[in-house]
């Protein structure tokens, strides 16, 4: 399997969860968005949580690179969703 193949999957699987939520956080850099994902990570699955968060127990990614854009976000989502999401 090429590792395109699994990111589409871990997007589609992702775009699942945000429609069911209903909702996607916009990280912006320097407002304290890394603890605010590290808490919507715990709470909502890590298709919320920061990209890469590593200390001494713990190394994981998310599925979406920390601080993308709302128009990226938008264009991986489709208008549709887009639309219907907070």
């Amino acid at each position: 399997m090429s590792l395109n193949f699994i990111k589409k999957i871990k997007e589609s699987d992702a775009l699942l969860t945000i429609r069911k939520n209903g909702f996607w956080f916009v990280d912006i850099p320097r407002t304290s968005s890394t603890s605010i994902k590290l808490q919507l990570g715990e709470k909502f699955g890590f298709t919320y949580s920061k990209n890469r968060i590593r200390n001494e127990t713990l190394y994981k990614h998310g599925i979406f690179y920390d601080h993308i854009n709302a128009s990226r976000m938008k264009k991986i989502m489709g208008d549709k969703l887009w639309d219907q999401t907070f």
